[in-house]
């Protein structure tokens, strides 16, 4: 791996780039790796160059964070960003989805510093990690704050949404329910009336 890259996203113990260093890993430049993050983890995913290269379908996800396109399933250039604000829990399980299949086929390189406050944050985490001497394995994984903190804030407020809005959609749909098992009733009711009038039809 060249030693650029090294410097920008394998810094030791700390496995951290920053967006605008991530941006020149597009593929336009041969001799640089093809890079992408999802959820503020990067993936190097020159495998998967006919995908994510300059001529392939999906290659405004490439240099950079395109959590925000994954979830919609957008091609536009204006959506290959991480801002997730309006993203509804439909899209988010989209991403998670996107996130668990390109982390299982593409290798991890790095993760994602929001800002300086993040980046600290897991420096220190890194190097309480290191103290600890945690297997060369998973230090990579284990450097940095899982997902940065808007990630874990957005699913906490559409939770509990969801345990707000419970009470009303189990109403609703019992309401639905008992609509529709009056309307089997009456259809049934409706056969049988019309097999009687049938029956009296034929013995007269």
């Amino acid at each position: 791996m060249p030693s650029e890259l090294r410097a920008h996203v394998l810094t030791p113990g700390a496995m951290l780039t920053h967006p605008r260093r991530l941006r020149p890993y597009n593929g336009l430049v041969p001799s640089k790796p093809l890079l992408l993050a999802i959820k503020g983890r990067v993936l190097d995913v020159r495998e998967g160059a006919e995908y994510y290269g300059p001529d392939g379908p999906y290659k405004i996800m490439a240099g950079c964070d395109a959590s925000k396109a994954f979830a919609m399933m957008s091609l536009k250039a204006e959506d290959a960003h991480d801002d997730l604000t309006g993203v509804d829990d439909t899209h988010l399980k989209i991403l998670d989805d996107w996130y668990e299949k390109l982390t299982q086929k593409y290798p991890t390189v790095g993760r994602m510093v929001v800002d300086e406050t993040d980046a600290k944050a897991a420096a220190e985490y890194a190097e309480r990690r290191e103290k600890q001497r945690a297997p060369p394995c998973m230090h990579a994984l284990t450097t940095a704050p899982s997902l940065p903190h808007r990630y874990a804030e957005r699913r906490e407020k559409l939770k509990a949404e969801a345990l707000a809005a419970a009470p009303a959609a189990a109403q609703k749909r019992k309401a639905q329910e008992e609509k529709k098992k009056a309307q089997e009733e009456k259809a049934a009711e409706e056969a049988a009336e019309k097999a009687r009038l049938e029956v009296e039809r034929g013995l007269g």
